[in-house]
């Protein structure tokens, strides 16, 4: 690979790896006591290359006075950012002194991989961006690819949310790259590889290719990962060399030198950087102690614990496991509950659950409010009518006035009136707390100012936020407004899905279940000239059952007329209702892609045009945010109530029943099955139903579709495991179609 240059990205904040990155920038972070850009230097001299050029931002001076202008036999030259130039626009600021064809690696991982071999595949593939591939049974942070059986590059997706997912095989940020390339990097503009160069390669013919790459790799992007790098390393995995000093009592530990300990004290599997103290009777496992930290006897520190630089813990301290220390700590007794970060997950697939008196205790909500808040200048707060959700609703309120954020609290209700005062409102955010039915627990859930699950984006700044609790200080702080009366322009919209109608549903006899959602709808149906029955049934062979459940995401609608019963679920219902729309009135429906196709369908017949959105969309793409705008003119599909209402109307206008309807729309059936499988396993798993249907799969879009000739599903990763959405032409098609994938996903594992 003689005169084949590189370019190192190594300016990035490393804000993950705080607090080890308070002291030194993230190339410099130690494996086997050597930094990370050491490791990185003398692989590329070993394949022969002479020349790297470094992009830095963030500590320059400390990597400049670390390197100079030479390293093991690889010449070094610096091109430092006065802005963040993202990663291909600081490869771009290297332009002038690269090669024909040049090799990129970042700066915060550890690799063993044959770069030759790599570069050889390159060449054979006349490629223009060859991407170093791994295989992860993590990947939502990493670039996901997918390949057809040539290796071009067919999809791709940067940090996908759960929904994205469709490969266990992610982006290195080791890339093989034409020079030629660089012209369609924007010069003195932040752009990126994953977010902006790639896709727009990929939209404009241009061929990228992934090198399924053998050997070992390993991103220190996170603490966990940082941790888990070193011990790996230690284990020869690698195929690096450092200086690892023994000492007693420190089992499968990498620790640095001037390192003391007292008796009885044991070090497991953990990092210890230079000048660590430890007392008598301490205890380490599974964790990371920066520099110059000094911790007294008895201590006793569990796995996930980070203890900052400079640090000084007290005498029989004991930490909860994942607790993070910041830099400059000082810990005495239990004093230092208020200072510690903690380390973890937040959201879940849709929204936040945790029990009252643990994960989302009274301190929790009101900093996740304030996280909000400073996230969301707009936000509107509504809960159930549980004693446990109103306490954490006003909780969460305090926290939200504290973040800077605008909070209007509307009390009780539940997630349909949540979805409407949003799209009322056009909240920035929508936040709903309801109880669970366990004894104490909460279920906190997010709209964005559309009724849709929030992007992934802003889950990820709340979640950083709350762990780090680093909640800027807000210059403004706005009093809660409580609104009252919300109820009645609820039931006032919902009335208007009938139009100008005022007696629009004028002869029907409508029973309804007793849930909290029917007891609002009875009031609107009286309004609209309806006959409602709550607790008896009217005397009469021709009338309509209604009754919708919140806590099971049901709503059942039957119309009885003499022997001709006929019954619709949720699925039916909307069905139905795009069948009778005029396409005046609902020009474009947006659907998720887990909707079933019978949807677009009838759309297509009625001339209805027909956006799809992401359920939670690792970043804003146009065309997802023109259907997430068309979702805030269907709330028939968001809202069972005006769902109901809307049928109604509609069966009523066209005077039609619904058994005429269905027939109308033909058979099908709906079914939703989750599959339980372990979280290390799923996207492996994932990858090999996308690759054993690939033929049939969206180069956009959420999960994996699997069909036979009667019945189509859409396979998606949620929180325990799988989420399986079926359409059958009959319930047995797709109780056959479910059998066979869940066979199949068995072989797999």
């Amino acid at each position: 690979m003689n005169g084949i240059k590189a370019v190192i990205m190594a300016g990035g904040f490393g804000t993950r790896l705080k607090p080890l990155t308070d002291t030194f920038p993230k190339p410099l972070a130690p494996i086997l006591n050597e930094p990370v850009l050491s490791h990185i230097l003398r692989h590329l001299f070993r394949h022969g290359i002479n020349d790297a050029a470094l992009t830095l931002k963030f500590m320059p001076e400390m990597i400049k006075g670390l390197y100079n202008d030479y390293y093991e036999g690889v010449n070094l030259t610096y091109f430092t950012e006065d802005e963040p130039m993202g990663t291909a626009g600081g490869v771009k600021n290297c332009e002038e002194c690269l090669s024909d064809e040049f090799i990129v690696a970042s700066g915060d991982g550890i690799w063993d991989y044959d770069i030759t071999s790599a570069y050889e595949y390159h060449k054979s593939k006349n490629a223009d961006v060859t991407i170093l591939c791994a295989q992860t049974p993590f990947p939502s942070s990493y670039g996901v690819v997918m390949s057809d059986k040539d290796g071009k590059i067919i999809k791709f997706a940067e940090k996908p949310s759960y929904g994205e997912i469709f490969s266990d095989r992610v982006n290195t940020g080791i890339y093989i790259i034409k020079k030629e390339i660089l012209k369609l990097v924007p010069k003195g503009k932040a752009f990126d590889f994953s977010c902006d160069l790639f896709p727009r390669m990929m939209s404009e013919g241009y061929s990228i290719y992934a090198y399924n790459a053998e050997g070992s790799w390993c991103d220190i992007g996170s603490l966990d990962e940082y941790r888990r790098c070193n011990i790996e390393a230690l284990s020869g995995k690698y195929s690096i060399s450092g200086y690892v000093p023994q000492y007693r009592n420190v089992y499968d530990s990498v620790v640095a030198e001037n390192f003391s300990c007292g008796k009885n004290t044991s070090v497991c599997t953990s990092v210890i950087h230079e000048n660590v103290t430890l007392g008598s009777g301490v205890s380490v496992s599974g964790s990371v102690i920066c520099k110059n930290v000094s911790i007294g006897d008895g201590v006793r520190i569990p796995d996930g614990c980070v203890i900052g630089a400079y640090s000084v813990i007290g005498e029989g301290v004991t930490l909860e496991e994942n607790t993070v220390i910041p830099t400059c700590t000082v810990i005495n007794g239990e004093a230092f509950m208020k200072n510690v970060i903690k380390k973890g997950t937040l959201f879940g697939t849709d929204g936040i659950k945790g029990s009252f008196y643990g994960s989302l205790s009274c301190d929790s909500i009101s900093l996740l409010g304030a996280c909000v808040g400073s996230n969301a200048e707009k936000i509107g707060l509504i809960c159930d009518n549980s004693q446990r959700a109103i306490t954490a609703c006003e909780i969460f309120a305090s926290g939200v006035k504290y973040g800077g954020g605008k909070c209007m609290y509307f009390k009780n209700g539940f997630l349909a009136m949540a979805n409407f005062i949003n799209m009322y409102y056009r909240f920035d955010i929508t936040v709903y707390i309801k109880s669970l039915p366990d004894d104490d627990g909460l279920h906190v859930i997010f709209r964005d100012k559309n009724g849709l699950k929030p992007k992934a984006a802003f889950e990820r700044k709340v979640e950083s936020m709350f762990f780090s609790k680093q909640v800027p200080i807000s210059d403004n702080i706005y009093d809660v407004e409580n609104v009252n009366g919300m109820e009645e322009l609820y039931k006032s919209a919902l009335a208007n899905q009938c139009g100008d109608c005022l007696n629009g549903l004028e002869g029907y006899k409508i029973i309804l279940g007793h849930s909290k959602e029917c007891r609002v709808l009875s009031g609107v149906l009286s309004a609209l000239g309806a006959d409602v029955y709550e607790y008896t049934s009217p005397d009469s062979d021709e009338y309509i059952c209604i009754d919708i459940d919140e806590e099971t995401d049901s709503i059942r609608l039957s119309q009885t007329y003499g022997s001709d019963v006929c019954t619709a679920d949720k699925y039916h219902i909307i069905a139905a209702i795009i069948a009778l729309e005029e396409k005046d009135q609902l020009p474009y429906i947006a659907l998720s892609y887990y909707d079933p196709p019978i949807y677009a369908h009838i759309a297509k017949e009625k001339g209805i045009g027909t956006l799809y959105y992401l359920d939670s969309p690792s970043s804003s793409l146009s065309q997802d945010d023109k259907a997430r705008e068309a979702f805030y003119t269907c709330i028939f599909k968001s809202d069972p109530l005006a769902a109901c209402i809307k049928l109604l109307w509609l069966l009523k206008k066209n005077n039609v029943r619904l058994s005429y309807i269905m027939r109308s729309i033909g058979s099908f059936f709906v079914r939703e099955d989750t599959v339980k499988i372990p979280l290390k396993l799923r996207a492996h798993t994932l990858a090999k139903i996308y690759e054993e249907n690939l033929p049939i799969q969206r180069i956009y879009g959420d999960g994996v579709i699997i069909k036979n000739g009667n019945a189509i599903s859409t396979l998606g990763i949620c929180e325990n495991g799988f989420r399986i959405i079926t359409q059958g032409y009959t319930a047995s098609a797709a109780s056959d179609i479910v059998a066979e994938i869940i066979d199949s996903i068995g072989d797999i594992q």
